[in-house]
């Protein structure tokens, strides 16, 4: 199985080598772009989906010899970001006038989820368009943060997730959540399973490690082995 994707397909690529080696011979991580959904990365192509992403794209040709993803294999896909979202957004409200914050509802919260997504969310209907199997691997859960509401991670990491499965399912894509026993019970990542301090020595406030990884890894394999 390929696996492409924004930052959080580190903890893939650091996990491989933690499964036993006729199981990391199943994958393929096609390296790691944390600004991917940023812009339209993809166009149709008459045998699957052109990856036109300049640095994605070099990665595919370098390991499959084109950068086109076709239905000949089977991939998943880590794309959707939640922590792009809360630059915007702080406790469900946003500045309208100077100084007053005013409460925005679930629909204008999807609506805004549904705009920064909105690459990602057309590079699965173009998947749907072409026919192709995928899995959508949903994003790690929210990492607590001391200066945001706990209620304001959770509520804002939830419909952002609505958003991509509902989309991803509607394109015939299946979802891959979560392991059991990575999560609290409050909803939020286990601190045994978070990424360790970024390489400038400050908390990395998104992502998950290589063990983390490894446990989605295992949860890929039967899909994989049924492929």
């Amino acid at each position: 199985m390929n696996i492409l994707g924004n930052s959080h397909a580190a903890a893939f690529r650091d996990g491989l080598p933690l499964l036993d080696e006729p199981d990391q011979r199943a994958f393929t991580v096609f390296g790691v772009n944390a600004q991917i959904e940023k812009g339209r990365f993809f166009e149709p192509h008459p045998q699957g989906i052109l990856v036109t992403d300049p640095k994605m794209a070099g990665r595919l040709i370098a390991r499959s010899g084109h950068p086109v993803i076709t239905a000949d294999a089977s991939w998943a896909f880590i794309l959707g970001h939640p922590g792009f979202l809360f630059n915007a957004w702080r406790d469900h409200r946003t500045v309208s006038v100077p100084g007053e914050l005013q409460p925005v509802s679930k629909a204008a919260l999807t609506a805004a989820i549904t705009g920064q997504f909105k690459h990602v969310l057309e590079f699965f209907d173009a998947l749907g368009t072409a026919k192709l199997r995928f899995v959508l691997i949903l994003p790690p859960p929210p990492r607590r943060n001391k200066t945001r509401s706990p209620q304001q991670i959770l509520t804002v990491d939830e419909a952002a997730r609505r958003v991509l499965s509902n989309r991803a399912v509607r394109s015939g894509g299946a979802l891959l959540e979560p392991p059991q026993g990575t999560v609290d019970g409050a909803g939020f990542l286990k601190p045994e399973f978070c990424a360790g301090p970024r390489p400038d020595g400050k908390e990395d406030p998104h992502h998950a490690n290589a063990e983390y990884g490894r446990l989605m890894l295992e949860k890929l394999l039967p899909l994989v082995r049924h492929a």
